[in-house]
């Protein structure tokens, strides 16, 4: 437990107190620092718990909230891979009162509302004159209808009305809103705003929301958001929301979408970096996340799944050139098989959402895609059609294979869903530009199994087989180890058991505390004069200023240390200034 308390606490000064009749004293509480071990969740293990390190501080909140706080985002993001739930007093619940909240609830408020976002909140005294009100907005759900509207959500682009802001999130952000403003009962309250994902987008809109509801809130609002999507028009996004630390991935696809010039309000921050990746396996380790297995081959593979997303959201520009373009209305005429004439009405939208709302389930509960990708010979007669549907410019022959597909879908699904035929045809008219080879050439006759044409065909659905590495930047786990390699070093002295006796330092030296930090030597100070001048003698201070030694021979008494650690380059560190006693008996 300490070794990873140490790896993970960054800004944390524990002074130990060394008495031979009493207890060893961790004094966090005059340092303002909580810390010790939480329960998070995975989403590479979906349910699984893992346990983990976490550090806590008040005094974040009396700091400029533009300024750079990689340690709140360790927590803030831990909180985000906790809250996923409404479990009473356990694991998001059960943090939030670790770090002091003596008040807290779970709004599911996507029960009564699909275009809502159900979020865990908490409230805490900072002082007497100042109140801090967490807000969590839920990034992954166990509930498969919930998961269903999220995804909806996630694609509905555009409203009735044109809006510089993405329409599904904005409406989500639009509904916590009031709730929020009545947790603040004096109008005063400082606010911290997080969550990842979808819960992410939420979040960065809600933060600009309740700034321009709540005008006062602008210099008392902390929001982070995690690989969040993006929210608002790149010509739309001005303003004063420094306040606001978008945290991203850049290799994460889902952190580049809509794709149509658009951006987040408020600080962008990319995480994946050299010095990151370099820690990331030891941290997933650390985690017991049991990704760390996949970190040599997301390495190896990063450049070339890279290059592939690249050309897939250019292909997908060219098709869909603007937000106007995606949920404009579309009419096709096609022949059915029984020759007749079908006007198809559609419009990319509508058919995106209603079939990512399909996508979140298991075998048993929605649409399982592992489930059909299983069976790709069965459906090898169906994906020809669409090849040779777009190759040819035949929309009656697209259009025999979306019903195909269609129907082959339904038979993989279970529940009710407003996933039609003509939607299918839609989304089957908007990939084929974006996966199929225009230049690629079909054979007159159709071969008994085109398994190998299709993949032959359709280069894109080489990535099929890398999922695991484009998908392993948005993972809770990874997210978590990232955070950890971005919070400077740990500064807490190490815990030496039992306490020092005179007759042991007869014979040689002993280490009274390191410290144990990444800052340099010239941001630690070490301060000896509360000790009697006549024991100073034996104190011996390390050049590099983390290790405090007494002498061989040194005398019985009380020495004391004032130790003061300065974030130096380190934006997240909290200036510390500490007091311990070792006892010499």
């Amino acid at each position: 437990m300490l070794k990873r308390i140490r790896r993970i606490t960054s800004v944390l000064l524990a002074a130990v107190l060394f008495l031979g009749l009493f207890p060893r004293e961790i004094r966090a509480a005059e340092t303002g620092v909580l810390y010790g071990e939480t329960t998070v969740y995975s989403t590479f293990r979906p349910g699984t718990l893992l346990e983990d390190g976490y550090f806590y501080s008040d005094e974040w909140f009396l700091r400029d909230p533009a300024e750079r706080n990689d340690a709140l985002a360790l927590v803030s993001m831990q909180l985000a891979a906790s809250c996923v739930t409404e479990d009473g007093e356990d694991v998001g619940i059960g943090l939030l009162k670790q770090l002091g909240f003596e008040e807290s609830g779970f709004v599911n408020r996507m029960a009564e509302d699909p275009d809502g976002c159900n979020f865990t909140w908490a409230r805490k005294q900072l002082s007497e004159e100042e109140t801090l009100i967490a807000v969590v907005i839920q990034s992954y759900s166990f509930e498969r209808t919930t998961r269903a509207a999220g995804w909806t959500q996630n694609f509905v682009v555009n409203g009735e009305n044109e809006g510089p802001e993405h329409y599904g999130f904005s409406l989500a952000a639009e509904s916590i809103l009031p709730e929020l403003l009545a947790l603040d009962s004096t109008g005063k309250a400082r606010f911290w705003i997080m969550g990842q994902s979808r819960g992410g987008a939420v979040a960065n809109l809600l933060a600009k929301k309740l700034m321009e509801e709540a005008p006062g809130t602008r210099g008392r609002l902390y929001a982070l958001t995690f690989e969040a999507p993006f929210t608002v028009d790149q010509d739309a996004a001005g303003g004063e929301y420094a306040g606001i630390h978008n945290y991203v991935c850049s290799d994460d696809p889902v952190t580049r979408i809509p794709p149509w010039d658009m951006t987040r309000y408020g600080q962008q921050f990319v995480m994946n970096s050299r010095e990151t990746d370099q820690r990331l396996m030891e941290e997933l380790h650390a985690l017991g996340s049991g990704m760390e297995g996949l970190c040599e081959e997301y390495f190896e593979e990063s450049e070339k799944t890279a290059s592939i997303e690249d050309a897939l959201l250019e292909a997908l520009k060219t098709q869909v050139p603007d937000r106007s373009a995606y949920s404009e209305v579309h009419e096709d005429i096609v022949m059915t098989e029984d020759g007749e004439t079908k006007v198809l009405c559609y419009d990319y939208q509508t058919a995106v959402s209603r079939f990512a709302g399909m996508l979140p389930g298991s075998p048993g509960e929605g649409l399982s895609l592992d489930a059909v990708l299983s069976d790709i010979v069965t459906l090898t007669p169906m994906l020809y059609g669409w090849l040779y549907g777009y190759l040819l410019q035949d929309n009656s022959t697209l259009w025999a294979s979306a019903e195909g597909l269609y129907s082959y879908l339904m038979k993989n699904a279970e529940g009710t869903t407003e996933f039609t035929a003509v939607d299918l045809y839609a989304i089957l008219k908007l990939l084929a530009p974006v996966l199929i080879d225009k230049n690629y050439e079909l054979p007159e006759e159709p071969p008994k199994d085109a398994t190998g044409l299709i993949f032959a065909a359709t280069p894109a659905f080489e990535l099929l087989g890398h999922m695991e590495q484009i998908t392993f930047s948005h993972h809770f786990d990874s997210l978590m180890a990232r955070l950890h390699a971005l919070s400077p070093g740990a500064v807490v002295t190490r815990i030496k058991e039992g306490s020092l006796k005179a007759k042991d330092l007869k014979k040689k030296k002993c280490v009274a505390a390191e410290i144990i930090t990444a800052a340099d030597k010239d941001n630690i100070l070490i301060d000896t004069a509360g000790t009697k001048k006549k024991l100073r003698k034996y104190i011996k201070i390390s050049k590099d200023h983390k290790t405090i030694r007494l002498k061989k021979g040194a005398k019985k008494g009380t020495y004391t240390f004032v130790v003061s650690v300065s974030g130096g380059s380190f934006t997240t560190y909290t200036d510390l200034n500490e007091t311990f006693i070792i006892n010499v008996e």
